[in-house]
């Protein structure tokens, strides 16, 4: 039983589908979704309960009407954290090294010790290359001018945007939040492609 579906099941109410041997199309699109983030399980556990509220009669399963409602809510809310999230990297110039960290996690679902000192320092160079171009734009000063890849890499696992786990003999970073680390790649795509076609309105990478 997932955690998400624990309250509900107290009462009798369970997803369409879910049996005691499968647990059926909506039970693993919500554990897809969660991806073992404890806080993304609270978010669908709240926004399943919003939605069964809005329901005219008191329901006994979870339907897909239901369903599709509290991922719509919960979608958008997993997109503000991503922003925000995303957010505390760039306003501490780590932009870039984040983007190339996150090229490697998405195609490898690891990163060595080697890979992650030589993206940050890539990174760095890139992003000081910008602001001596004058193409690196922001709308405030950094609240950290992080200055070497050990404070960078510090401070991205400070941030829990990526991390090692414990008990490994090998040097191997995994990413904090996986879902973050499109979000992360697209967003620095989209502003790298404005960027390159003079567009003012882009946002600061």
């Amino acid at each position: 039983m997932l955690a998400v579906f624990a309250p509900f099941a107290q009462h009798g109410i369970l997803p369409d589908g879910m049996q005691a041997e499968a647990p059926g199309e909506i039970a693993t699109a919500v554990a897809q979704a969660c991806s073992g983030y404890p806080y993304f399980t609270q978010l669908w556990g709240v926004a399943l309960q919003r939605a069964l509220q809005e329901m005219d009669a008191l329901p006994r399963r979870i339907s897909r009407i239901a369903f599709e409602k509290a991922q719509a809510e919960f979608e958008s809310r997993r997109n503000s954290l991503h922003c925000v999230l995303h957010g505390e990297l760039i306003e501490r110039g780590l932009g870039e090294c984040a983007a190339r960290i996150a090229d490697i996690l998405l195609a490898k679902g690891t990163i060595s010790e080697t890979e992650l000192v030589q993206c940050t320092n890539q990174g760095l160079n890139e992003r000081d290359s910008l602001a001596q171009a004058g193409t690196l734009r922001r709308e405030k000063k950094w609240i950290e001018d992080i200055r070497g890849e050990g404070v960078a890499i510090e401070t991205m696992l400070h941030l829990g945007f990526i991390w090692s786990p414990q008990g490994t003999t090998d040097e191997k970073f995994e990413a904090g939040i996986p879902c973050l680390m499109a979000h992360v790649r697209n967003a620095f795509r989209d502003t790298s492609a404005a960027l390159a076609n003079n567009n003012p309105s882009a946002p600061a990478p």
